[in-house]
Order: C-alpha cells, then structure tokens, then sequence
C-alpha cells in the first residue's frame, strides 16, 4: 500500500457497505401521509370548483361572478401550494404540525368555492 492510499487517520477502515441498500428506503412519516391526503383533497375540491359556472339572467352579472370565482380558485390554489412547498422545506415537526392545521382550516374554506 503507497502512501498516497492510507488513510488521513489509521483508526478510519472501511467498512462493509452491502447493508446500505438492505433497507426499507424512505418513507414517509403518518403526518406528511395526512398532509399529502388532505392536499390531495384540496386539490380535487379546487378542480371541481375551477369547473363552476354561474347562470343566470344578467349577462355582466355572470361575468363578474365567474371572475370572482376564478380568481378565488386560483388564490386557493396558490394558498395550498405555498403551505405544501413550506412543508416540504421545513423539517420541524412544530412548524408541519401547525402547516397540517392550516391546510385543514384552508380545507374547511374551499367548499364555500362551490356554492
């Protein structure tokens, strides 16, 4: 063995690493399941909603009405997909715990899109 192959500190060996890959691999911890479940929700809550249409006998008065409602969707949307980047970002269980009840009170609020 030259000297350019030892190692900086004798103490460091290698070691076996056919154990590596034997794992389960990632998963997913049961709050980023719920968070995922409820964004999915979401995001169905708000494909439904973009497809709404107002009727009726006022012409600009639809008009107005279907801005506002695609506007609302869009700011849901966009509402949903912040709190799912933070998630995503942060590590902290505080701070994804408190994201997971946000998403689930922005949840409570996207049904209103419908009516």
């Amino acid at each position: 063995m030259s000297e350019a192959d030892e190692p900086i500190d004798r103490r460091m060996v290698a070691r076996d690493q056919a154990g590596v890959a034997r794992g389960r691999g990632w998963r997913p911890s049961p709050l980023g399941w719920w968070f995922l479940a409820i964004t999915a929700f979401d995001a169905l809550i708000l494909l439904i909603a973009s497809g709404v249409r107002s009727s009726g006998n006022d012409a600009a008065g639809n008009g107005m009405a279907n801005a506002f409602q695609a506007a609302f969707v869009e700011a849901g949307a966009f509402l949903v997909g912040i709190l799912a980047l933070l998630f995503l970002i942060l590590r902290h269980r505080g701070i994804r715990i408190a994201l997971t009840v946000l998403l689930v009170l922005v949840s409570l609020m996207l049904p209103m899109l419908l009516s």
